[in-house]
């Protein structure tokens, strides 16, 4: 229809000569050269805007789902980052084509934005809301420091921040860093400085001795003018400061995202941007109680909500978040709100915890030595108390034995106990490995690892397979540093804290021989022994009954004979085949059963033998 009226009312040869100017490019272009009659743009400009668009659209997309997720899991702060994301999406496609005559989409772009900012003001004001309220520090750690420690504190600090800021310098070289070219080290030593100061003027104002800290703590020999009024002044015009995740921590996600795609890193390894946020949270920590005499609680409700927020993006991200153990939330009057600290070990009286210990299936050896263990604490508090004097006694242990035997259940149990007889304050267990307490830069290692010890004290920290941080040494792994950092601590908290490295006999040896204070407070062994078959099948039915369950006599013939094989087998996985196996066989009966219309309850609680008939060694 366009064509036939073009030819009534044009000629061919005016319709030729028509000449346009492109909406975006402002370069001239004739009719034939027109890619469509609905916009007035070049071909190449066409092209452009339309790849452009499509990819607007697919990251519209995608932070839209974020964004419900997010908002869903009651992640405020992190809903309204990804919202703030979606605003700047939707702005850049006014700027960019909207306001120049170019309209690619069918809905009204200022509805559409409109639309978003209030999504964005609501969830503001729930986040808001949802933190309202008072927290304060617990400063008994960093008051036990001794000036030689906290100056290799403060060296740990300086070198992970300068490790960080190297680190921008390379993103940046990469092309990950800002879009409009500005260096990625100045921004993040911006927000540090924004951060302290936030922390500070809390309490309404920012002192000259918080101001002396903040550049104490951030002067590493950058050209960067660090100004804490400017700083201060950026703060009080933006009050929306505390709920924004810092553009740096999407760019540093997307540079280790690169690294793992490249094989430079194992999957789910967010060094940069989880050790950013470490970084932080140690800066606010110290700040906080090197720069006022009398910790203010709008102070620590500051770091705390920032932190908080911070851990929220990290959570979301499926990353391990930054440990807010030593912050407690307060009534009005001051006092601790129950249950707002961190959770402890049970209640369960001595005898209880032993007699859990001995009826675990197994373990002869282990319950022998333990309990032989617990006989000589007993015997020597009783000396303790007489007023005899005792040698030293470490705690510390070396749970030496294949996976599946039984050595976090052991550890569990023994925290408790050790909580019991009065030798650990809460009587926890934190569980971690090498990739727990190992970095990728310089200086991040000791602060990673002083952190799990910061989980652990007043309970246990089971290092399982500890022999991997010493195996493969070389000039680019910190698995020493993060030795050294717990010989330390286990001097430094010794009366508090206890360490169970656990693994393979031969590479624990190797391990011990590391460090030269390893093996003086790591001198007793608990073997776990592999499991027979027969114990092996007492697990499963212990576990059958915990669920309800149980075999057929045919069925538990097969199992016996299952593990029998399996014992033999050169991938025996101990306890954890038996996990496999009654996963298994779950499944199984499901698919049995689902065909049956009529079920009795015998049906569902009986494992069959055609439930485990196929499963092969």
């Amino acid at each position: 229809m366009w064509n036939s009226l073009k030819k009534i009312l044009f000629s061919e040869s005016i319709l030729n000569d028509s000449v346009f100017e492109c909406r975006l490019c402002q370069t001239t272009f004739n009719i034939k050269e027109r890619p469509s009659e609905e916009y007035q743009i070049c071909r190449a400009c066409f092209k452009k805007a339309n790849d452009h668009v499509e990819s607007m659209i697919e990251s519209f997309e995608m932070l839209k789902e974020k964004a419900n997720k997010a908002g869903q899991a009651g992640n405020s702060y992190v809903q309204m980052h990804y919202l703030k994301e979606i605003l700047a999406r939707l702005t850049e496609y006014k700027e960019s084509y909207y306001n120049k005559g170019v309209n690619f989409i069918a809905e009204d772009i200022n509805q559409l934005i409109e639309a978003a900012r209030k999504v964005r003001a609501e969830a503001a004001k729930e986040a808001r809301e949802s933190r309202r309220r008072r927290v304060k520090m617990d400063v008994s750690e960093m008051e036990a420091q001794t000036g030689e420690q906290w100056k290799e504190l403060r060296a740990a600090q300086t070198s992970a921040l300068k490790s960080i800021l190297n680190l921008c310098d390379t993103i940046d070289s990469k092309g990950y860093g800002l879009k409009d070219g500005r260096s990625l080290a100045n921004e993040v030593l911006q927000t540090a400085v924004h951060f302290l100061a936030y922390i500070a003027i809390a309490d309404g104002d920012l002192t000259e001795l918080e101001s002396q800290v903040i550049k104490d703590y951030l002067s590493v020999g950058r050209a960067y003018a660090i100004d804490t009024e400017a700083s201060k002044k950026y703060i009080i015009e933006n009050p929306q400061f505390a709920e924004e995740i810092p553009s740096f921590m999407d760019i540093t996600k997307k540079f280790d995202e690169a690294l793992i795609e490249a094989g430079e890193r194992s999957e789910g390894t967010y060094d940069t941007m989880t050790g950013i946020v470490t970084l932080f949270g140690y800066l606010g920590r110290h700040f906080l109680y090197e720069s006022c005499n009398d910790i203010d609680i709008n102070k620590s409700t500051a770091l705390y909500e920032y932190l908080l927020h911070l851990n929220e993006y990290l959570e979301d991200n499926g990353c391990e978040t930054e440990y807010l153990g030593e912050f407690q939330e307060i009534d009005s009057e001051g006092v601790a709100v129950t249950g707002s600290s961190e959770r402890t070990g049970s209640d369960k009286s001595l005898e209880q915890l032993l007699q859990e210990l001995n009826e675990l299936i197994g373990l002869a050896r282990v319950k022998k030595d333990l309990n032989s263990l617990v006989n000589l604490i007993k015997v020597q508090k009783i000396r303790e108390e007489r007023g005899f004097s005792q040698p030293a006694m470490s705690l510390h242990l070396v749970f030496s034995g294949n996976p599946g035997t039984g050595k976090t259940t052991v550890a569990r149990l023994l925290a408790e106990i050790y909580k019991a007889l009065g030798l650990v304050s809460k009587g926890q267990l934190i569980e971690t490995d090498r990739s727990g307490l190992v970095a990728g830069y310089v200086g991040q290692t000791a602060l990673k690892t002083q952190e799990v010890i910061s989980k652990a004290k007043g309970g246990i920290l089971f290092i399982d397979e500890a022999y991997s941080l010493t195996e493969n040494r070389g000039e680019a792994d910190f698995g020493t540093e993060a030795i050294d950092t717990l010989v330390k601590a286990m001097e430094d908290n010794r009366a508090d804290l206890v360490i169970i490295v656990a693994g393979y006999p031969e590479p624990m040896e190797r391990f011990l021989d590391s460090n030269p204070g390893l093996r003086s407070r790591f001198n007793k062994f608990i073997s776990f022994d592999d499991y027979s078959a027969e114990e092996l099948l007492l697990i499963l039915k212990s576990m059958c009954k915990k669920t309800n369950l149980s075999l057929s006599s045919q069925a538990e013939a097969y199992a016996y004979s299952f593990f029998q094989k399996r014992c033999d087998s050169d991938t025996f996985a101990n306890a954890r085949d038996v996990r496999n196996f009654f996963e298994k066989a779950l499944v199984n009966q499901a698919d049995r059963l689902a065909h049956i219309e009529d079920l009795s309850d015998e049906m569902l609680f009986a494992i069959e033998y055609d439930d485990i008939k196929d499963m092969t060694c």
